[in-house]
Formats: C-alpha cells, sequence, structure tokens
C-alpha cells in the first residue's frame, strides 16, 4: 500500500511538473505573438531562446501561421513598414524582419536561436545618417520623422506564399539535425560557414549575451577546447568586418 501511495504521488508530481511546463511555453508563447515589443515580445523571445532544442519543433509549427499581429510603436525598435520617430540619445535595435507576421516573427528567433540563415530576414538596408534625416524628413510635433528604405523587402503576399516553403525548408533541416543538434554545435557550425551574417551572429551571442552561456549546453566546457579555435582562424577571414569583430571579442573576454 506504501509503495502504491508513493507512485500515484510521483505520477502527480510528474504530471503537475508536464502542465506547468507547458503552461510556461503556451504563455511565453502568447507573450511572443503579441503587440507589445517592449513589454512583452523582446522578454518572451529572450525566455523561449533559453529553452533551445525543446522549442525548436514548436517554432517549425509557427512558422506555418497566418496571423498578423501589428506591433504597437517603439521607441526601441526599427523594423521593415515602421514610421520613426528620431531622438539621437535613444538606442534603436534595427532588427531586419517583418515583425508584423507571425511567421517571421518565429523566423527570427528561429535563425537567433540556431545561427542559421533561412532566409526569413529582409537585407539590402538603407540607413540614412542623422544629417540626411535632418535634411530631407519633415518635422512632426517636434519630432523628426522618416522611413527606412528597406530595397528588397517582401510584399505581404509575398510573405504569405513563401511561408509554407520555408517552413518545409526548415522542417527538413531539423528532421536531419535534430539527433545531434546543441547550441555549442550551432555555434561552431556559424563560425564555420561563409556566411558573414551567421558568423556575426554567433560571435554577438558570446560576446554580450554572458547571461545565455549558462544556459547554453556545456559552454564552458567546450568553449576552449572546441570554440576558440574556430575563432582564432577566422582572424584570417576573407570577410572584412570578421577580422575587426574578433579584435572587440578578445578585448571584451
Amino acid at each position: 500500500m506504501k509503495h502504491k501511495v508513493i507512485f500515484i504521488v510521483v505520477m502527480l508530481i510528474t504530471t503537475v511538473s508536464g502542465f506547468a511546463q507547458k503552461n510556461n511555453v503556451d504563455s511565453l508563447l502568447q507573450a511572443f505573438k503579441s503587440k507589445d515589443f517592449d513589454e512583452a515580445v523582446l522578454e518572451a523571445k529572450e525566455e523561449l531562446e533559453k529553452k533551445q532544442k525543446e522549442i525548436i519543433p514548436v517554432l517549425i509549427q509557427l512558422l506555418q501561421s497566418t496571423e498578423y499581429s501589428k506591433l504597437y510603436y517603439s521607441t526601441k525598435l526599427m523594423y521593415p513598414g515602421t514610421k520613426r520617430f528620431i531622438d539621437e540619445s535613444y538606442r534603436v535595435q534595427t532588427i531586419p524582419y517583418e515583425l508584423d507576421w507571425i511567421s517571421i516573427r518565429a523566423g527570427w528567433l528561429l535563425e537567433a536561436l540556431t545561427f542559421k540563415d533561412f532566409g526569413f530576414r529582409s537585407t539590402a538596408i538603407n540607413i540614412p545618417s542623422i544629417d540626411d534625416i535632418k535634411l530631407n524628413n519633415r518635422i512632426e510635433m517636434n519630432e523628426k520623422i522618416y522611413t527606412l528604405n528597406w530595397q528588397n523587402r517582401q510584399t505581404d503576399e509575398q510573405i504569405i506564399q513563401s511561408r509554407k516553403l520555408l517552413a518545409e525548408k526548415v522542417a527538413n533541416w531539423w528532421e536531419q539535425n535534430k539527433s545531434t543538434w546543441t547550441r555549442v554545435s550551432a555555434i561552431k557550425t556559424a563560425l564555420q560557414s561563409n556566411n558573414e551574417y551567421c558568423i556575426i551572429k554567433a560571435l554577438d551571442f558570446m560576446s554580450d549575451y554572458a547571461s545565455y552561456k549558462e544556459s547554453c549546453d556545456n559552454f564552458y566546457e567546450l568553449f576552449y577546447k572546441e570554440i576558440r579555435p574556430l575563432i582564432v582562424l577566422l582572424k584570417h577571414s576573407l570577410i572584412m568586418s570578421i577580422p575587426e569583430k574578433i579584435e572587440h571579442y578578445f578585448d571584451k573576454n
């Protein structure tokens, strides 16, 4: 009888724990899909990213979403389609993803987590200088206003048509890599790629997100043995921005 009671208690604890974990992911996803970037989306993105391998299948499902969630205006964010109020004292994040579309928002998180370039972002951004902004843009309510020129920005129709293809591409990649993928292996793959965007994503992760290192499987154990040698090799990279990025990285660490 005693063993039976213990078994029931263990089962209850396991069930409650699993339910709480599911609810935690569900609540984070709900926040991630919200309209409030500053107070909900960004924090949820960071928490979901820490879940690493667990969250990838969930994000792959989200890539199929047709949901559109227009973000509220934020002084901290600049992304395709936004109109900006310029205040030179602000440090604004420029995120090259159509974040109003939940499928692209999931792609943004997925590429940040895996250091891969699956094709979810907009590129060829033309960022004007402060002098250009003062010269060429109108004044409203004593604030300077301008819109970024995203030269290859997708139309809504193109996003709707391409999301299934991109979701399929990611699903195929995951099927081939899910048994061996870790965050550390993702860093190593990125550093060995010829993709500037992926390399810089991995370097930025290691230099700027110290708290994430603690949740990155075996990061400290494997850094000097497997990761640092790859960074040293990049000192000879022909991609001009990489050697400078590495010097900055070593200066900080």
